[in-house]
C-alpha cells in the first residue's frame, strides 16, 4: 500500500532443534488501514542430523481487499543485517541458513542485505569466536581466549557499513 509502513514481529526460538518461526507483518498507518491488508510469512528449519543439511518448509500467504495500484508501491525498504554463525559454523554456511530469511523479507517488499563474517578461531570443521581451556564450561570460564580478536573483528567489520541489526547464532 502506498506509503504504508509495516511493523514486524520476530519471533524465534534458536535451541539445539533449531526453529526459526513467524514473521507477521501488520499495517500501521491510516493509508495501510484504507486498503487493509496482511501478510504472514512463516518458515521452520530442522536440522535432518547434526550435520549441516537441512530441511526448509516455508509457508506464505498474502491477501488484499484491493491490489495496490502500481504507481503508489513504494520502493523495497533496505535492511542491513550483520549475521554471526555460531561455534563451528562459519560465513558462508551462515548466509545459506538464512535464505529463508531474504526470501520472507522479499515477500514482504524488504531489500535484506544479510552480511556474515567468519570467526576467527579454528574449531572441528568451522571456526569459533573464542575457544575455552579444555575441561571449563562457560558458565564457570574465568577467560575467553581469542575474544579480543574476535570483537575486533566485528568492530572492524562494523565500520565497513551501517547495519540496521546484529544477529548472532548460539556459541
Amino acid at each position: 500500500v502506498g506509503g504504508a509502513r509495516l511493523s514486524c514481529r520476530w519471533c524465534f526460538s534458536l535451541a539445539i532443534a533449531t526453529s526459526i518461526s513467524c514473521l507477521l507483518f501488520l499495517p500501521t498507518t491510516t493509508a495501510a488501514l484504507r486498503a487493509p491488508w496482511t501478510a504472514a510469512v512463516s518458515f521452520l528449519i530442522h536440522p535432518q542430523s547434526p550435520s549441516d543439511n537441512t530441511q526448509i518448509r516455508m509457508a506464505s500467504s498474502l491477501s488484499s481487499k484491493e491490489p495496490p495500484k502500481e504507481e503508489e508501491t513504494p520502493p523495497p525498504k533496505v535492511i542491513r543485517l550483520l549475521a554471526l554463525h555460531g561455534s563451528e559454523g562459519n560465513a558462508a554456511n551462515f548466509q545459506e541458513r538464512l535464505e529463508p530469511w531474504k526470501i520472507a523479507a522479499t515477500a514482504a517488499h524488504w531489500d535484506l542485505q544479510i552480511t556474515t563474517v567468519t570467526a576467527p578461531v579454528p574449531k572441528g570443521r568451522g571456526y569459533a569466536w573464542w575457544s575455552m581451556p579444555p575441561n571449563v564450561r562457560s558458565y564457570n570460564a574465568t577467560e575467553y581466549p581469542h575474544f579480543e580478536k574476535s570483537s575486533q573483528l566485528v568492530l572492524e567489520t562494523l565500520e565497513t557499513d551501517e547495519y540496521d541489526y546484529v544477529v548472532g547464532f548460539s556459541q
